[in-house]
């Protein structure tokens, strides 16, 4: 399979799935469609039917899982922020440095301080290293924003944190932990997915869920929960 993957292309679908086209655009593998049923584990959450506004501290706001908006920035965009992904097994920490690109990391941070990714699965999208959560087909945020095409010869590295882009160029709640060179080739192609931030902690525990073939499945209910997400104030 990594054979194909480096001679590939990753097409986003807007039902969270990736496509590995190789090189003469013949697909090579459509990865499993996530049930559009949101599992037993999931909460639904509370649902904004006015304009989003910023969250309130770190840790108090009440969940949200449906906007009527798009948040305003409510970052500081000169800040890195710490994100540690709780789950059942153990954190990963994340940077998100909105330098990198300021409208994406405030979305994802924003995101989290509503507590849109509590409860949500992270799971193996790609035998090759590529962990995904989010909306997933799950939740559907309510909203997205145009995404920004990243610029550079290397735009993704290995254990970047990126937003994924749908097929029409927009973002919202859909998030990506890059662990492999093969990956990392296959986005370049396109490199439509935002980049902002990296992997620092719990690399070991990342690669171990890739590793896990029980991650990659239909059926959501039986993969890595993330069970809470933190944010260290900058």
């Amino acid at each position: 399979m990594a054979a194909f993957l480096s001679l590939a292309m990753i097409v986003p679908l807007a039902a969270g799935v990736l496509t590995l086209v190789t090189s003469d655009d013949t697909p090579t593998t459509t990865l499993p469609t996530p049930t559009t049923t949101i599992p037993d584990f999931v909460d639904a959450g509370r649902t904004l039917t006015v304009d989003t506004p910023c969250p309130a501290t770190h840790g108090t706001e009440e969940r949200t899982t449906t906007f009527a908006t798009p948040p305003p920035i409510c970052i500081d965009t000169t800040a890195t922020y710490s994100v540690a992904l709780t789950t059942e097994l153990g954190d990963i920490v994340l940077a998100i440095d909105p330098a990198l690109d300021p409208d994406a990391a405030n979305l994802f941070v924003v995101m989290a301080e509503y507590g849109f990714f509590d409860g949500l699965p992270l799971f193996n999208i790609i035998p090759e290293g590529l962990a995904i959560s989010g909306d997933a087909g799950v939740i559907d945020a309510g909203f997205s924003i145009p995404a920004t095409p990243v610029d550079g010869d290397d735009p993704y590295g290995v254990n970047s944190v990126v937003m994924f882009a749908d097929d029409g160029g927009q973002i919202a709640t859909r998030f990506g932990l890059i662990t492999s060179q093969e990956v990392i080739d296959a986005l370049a192609t396109d490199p439509a997915h935002p980049v902002i931030g990296e992997v620092t902690g719990g690399i070991d525990l990342l690669n171990s869920i890739l590793s896990d073939p029980g991650t990659i499945n239909e059926s959501l209910d039986t993969v890595i929960r993330i069970d809470s997400v933190s944010i260290a104030t900058p």
